[in-house]
């Protein structure tokens, strides 16, 4: 959570229209993000950048391109997109409050250096090959783009998307306050499907959702992993609730993944898939998961949540 000494500044945000809430970093997220990499030990340097024409396009371009429903939910409460530098990852967010705690709203902070040069789903490989290392005769591929949208405004969209699932997890409380750690809500029906609570707050998957290799998954860090191990992954992924390998990691990202290939795959008809393949000849191929019961259930809790008003 950022706490600003400022509150005009980012209350003033929300009066403009949502599509002019962009722009470079201020400083006060900058500082914010930098010493967030203090406290967990990222090498990366937070610093301002200042888009390309190109790349604010294209920003201009995934935003606008976002269906109606979600952008009405975000209007009252998505504080900006802002560009910056060293974030660590390809995008992050969080939320501000005031001085004595009081909430604001919520950022999301793209990274311009992990975006100069991708296309959707290269992008989107990129990250799924996270917590594999390479193995011999060995490869994972991942799509979210037919051939005539894989661009970067689809990879910008996708990211997006994510992070906007962690904004609206954290306004609406569809999740346990990430900034304050303890007993939350008794129940977060999208978390329910996979998660359980245990008394101190700390969520574990339940019975059936759970797989021996998911304590292993790491992304944004040294994988623990080898490809020779996907396979046995995503096949135990399949007898799961959780949309991706990403979203099996904590309830955050289960939330937000879900958001993301909930949006991307049943409100603007893209693919979502995965394949590994052995010596060029396909191995195994992750199942479609928005087709899935698991799927259906959760489509059918954030198709109530955004037919509702926004918050």
């Amino acid at each position: 959570m950022l706490v600003t000494s400022d509150p005009l500044l980012w209350e003033t945000l929300l009066r403009y229209p949502l599509a002019e809430r962009r722009g470079v970093a201020p400083r006060e997220l900058i500082d914010f993000i930098a010493r967030h990499h203090a406290v967990t030990g990222k090498a990366a340097v937070a610093r301002p950048a200042r888009p390309d024409a190109a790349l604010d396009q294209d920003l201009d371009a995934a935003l606008a391109g976002l269906p109606g429903a979600v952008l009405r939910h975000l209007a009252p409460c998505l504080l900006g997109v802002f560009v910056m530098e060293g974030t660590g990852a390809s995008a992050v967010s969080s939320v501000v409050a005031g001085p004595e705690g009081e909430l604001i709203g919520a950022f999301v902070a793209i990274d311009a250096g992990a975006f100069a040069d991708v296309t959707a789903n290269g992008w989107f490989e990129r990250r799924e090959n996270m917590p594999f290392e390479a193995a011999d005769g060995l490869r994972l591929e991942a799509r979210i783009a037919d051939a005539a949208g894989d661009d970067r405004v689809a990879a910008l969209q996708f990211v997006l998307l994510h992070e906007f699932g962690h904004v609206l997890a954290a306004i609406k409380a569809l999740a346990p306050m990430w900034w304050r750690p303890g007993p939350g809500a008794p129940s977060y029906p999208l978390l329910d499907l996979c998660w359980q609570a245990a008394p101190d707050g700390r969520f574990t998957p339940r019975a059936g959702h759970d797989f021996s290799l998911r304590g292993e998954l790491v992304y944004y860090g040294a994988p623990r992993l080898s490809l020779l191990d996907a396979e046995a992954a995503y096949a135990a992924l399949g007898r799961t609730g959780f949309p991706t390998v990403y979203a099996a990691t904590s309830v955050h990202e289960d939330i937000a993944d879900s958001f993301a290939g909930y949006v991307h795959v049943r409100l603007m008809g893209r693919p979502l898939e995965h394949r590994l393949l052995r010596d060029g000849v396909p191995a195994s191929t992750a199942a479609s998961y928005w087709r899935s019961p698991h799927g259906e259930a959760r489509a059918a809790l954030f198709d109530a949540m955004l037919e509702a008003p926004p918050y």
